[in-house]
């Protein structure tokens, strides 16, 4: 009995946290656990998380030429039609992809806007090696970006010493840039924006780090420049900085150019024949995102939940003589807490 409460007290541990981290409803308070909801209560929820699950992944729209990945709901827009980038002859170096392809952005606007920012860097081949680079270049006449070339961010410690992210940081998706809250105009940098698979988190240290650097966003030109004169007030150079609601990029220089936003960009493509964008980062396929990868696990274990409470239910059952099967376990008598378990 005792082995019983364990395992259910265990596969509870793991589930609801991942169930309320999701904003999904429970049947009362689940951190003390001195009543715990019924098996078929339980059931219950399990099968509206699966559903919940199922109608998500569902929603899946098709790729949508090279790059696309399945579970999109907003595919990457690559015109890549005889671009030497997107050929044969590069897929058969098996690349870890193109610029465009390897990061997402929930945030279409956004998306927009550093696609636009960087342009015929989104096609660019990133390889793991110097050898593949050197054959995207020599014999395929492609850009291309080799990993292992490529000095990971650096966080900066006294001392003038530098380390890499550690493993708490990779897992927090994001790099440990200077914090920014204090600055007028509530500026966010882009490559902590940007999302990736788990497998390219690495990607993040490397290649966007590169192409990105410290780039930073904006709501709007008010906030960018509200910014501007904060970081001129301090004496300070800023990097290219995004205004998200005009369109507007500012770079280094300090120039604004009104005839070089993005809407004025996409226009003049529309009216040459051509997609808005040659290319645009797309969103993060569905079954990639925090929401299914927390029901994912709240269906795994809420399995396990409920075998659980239905073995509990019948050995209590069993020890009030509602129903006997020869057996009657003891452990019960021993007053297990379950909020002892629990911590």
């Amino acid at each position: 009995m005792i082995a019983i409460i364990l395992i259910l007290c265990i596969a509870i541990k793991l589930a609801y946290p991942q169930i309320l981290s999701n904003s999904l409803s429970f049947l009362g308070s689940l951190s003390a656990l001195g009543s715990l909801p019924s098996s078929e209560d339980a059931s219950s929820h399990l099968e509206r998380w699966r559903r919940e699950l199922e109608s998500r992944l569902e929603v899946m729209a098709p790729s949508q030429g090279p790059g696309g990945l399945a579970g999109q709901l907003r595919p990457a827009v690559i015109s890549g039609d005889g671009l030497p980038e997107f050929t044969a002859q590069v897929d058969a170096l098996q690349p870890i992809g193109r610029v465009v392809e390897l990061a997402f952005f929930e945030d279409r606007r956004l998306a927009q806007m550093v696609s636009f920012t960087l342009q015929n860097r989104m096609s660019v081949v990133v390889v793991q090696t110097m050898a593949q680079s050197n054959t995207c270049y020599h014999d395929l006449r492609a850009k291309s970006m080799a990993v292992d070339q490529l000095l990971p961010f650096q966080c900066m410690l006294p001392g003038g010493k530098s380390r890499e992210r550690t493993d708490a940081e990779r897992a927090a998706k994001c790099l440990p840039l200077p914090s920014q809250g204090a600055s007028p105009g509530q500026p966010k940098y882009v490559v902590n924006e940007l999302q990736l698979l788990d497998h390219h988190e690495h990607l993040r240290d490397t290649v966007f780090w590169k192409l990105l650097n410290k780039m930073l966003v904006f709501d709007d030109l008010a906030k960018l420049e509200k910014y501007r004169e904060f970081i001129r007030s301090k004496k300070r150079d800023h990097g290219m900085l995004l205004a998200l609601k005009e369109g507007v990029k500012v770079d280094s220089s300090g120039i604004l150019d009104p005839s070089a936003t993005l809407e004025r960009d996409m226009a003049r493509r529309e009216q040459q024949g051509r997609p808005p964008l040659p290319f645009c980062f797309g969103s993060l396929p569905q079954g990639e995102t925090d929401e299914c990868r927390n029901l994912a696990a709240a269906c795994q274990h809420g399995a396990h939940v409920v075998a659980g409470l239905q073995a509990l239910e019948k050995a209590r059952a069993i020890e009030a003589g509602v129903q006997n099967d020869g057996e009657l376990p003891d452990a019960l008598s021993q007053q297990v807490k379950f909020s002892d378990l629990w911590s």
